[in-house]
């Protein structure tokens, strides 16, 4: 049970969180807000499902924290890292992507198409040295 806390859990101060670091292969599971969430971390990445269907993926290994997901929008505080990828399949087209409450520029997203019956998108976060808030809102029109 320990370890699947540390993989995945909800606390007071931070939220819902997932991922921590190491290098070893890990999954843990956990419900939150009556979903059930399993976390896959790799060497280099961190995998997030919800009820079975991957919901976003990182080449990063790291804490994640604060995740807040409803059918319209999700929202994700990102670890203090340098330049990484986060591909996600909550909302492939017409969503609004923003880091800190800005626009992520489009240049910096990329559909991916589809993966095993899910659209991914891809996005390139900038290097930080503290942590980000990522965001992303469906069918903004945008």
């Amino acid at each position: 049970m320990l370890a699947d806390l540390e993989a995945i859990s909800t606390d007071p101060w931070d939220g819902t969180c997932f991922g921590c670091a190491g290098s070893e292969r890990r999954i843990g599971a956990g419900y939150a807000h009556g979903h059930h969430y399993q976390v896959e971390l790799g060497p280099g990445s961190t995998t997030l499902s919800r009820d079975g269907l991957a919901l976003l993926s990182a080449n990063l290994r790291g804490r994640f924290r604060r995740l807040c997901v409803d059918d319209a929008r999700l929202s994700i505080e990102l670890p203090a890292a340098g330049d990484f990828t986060i591909r996600h399949a909550f909302a492939a087209e017409d969503c609004r992507v923003s880091l800190d409450g800005a626009s992520l520029p489009a240049t910096l997203v990329e559909a991916m198409g589809s993966i095993a019956g899910q659209n991914w998108t891809s996005l390139r976060i900038p290097p930080s040295a503290r942590a980000q808030q990522l965001g992303i809102v469906r069918g903004t029109g945008s």
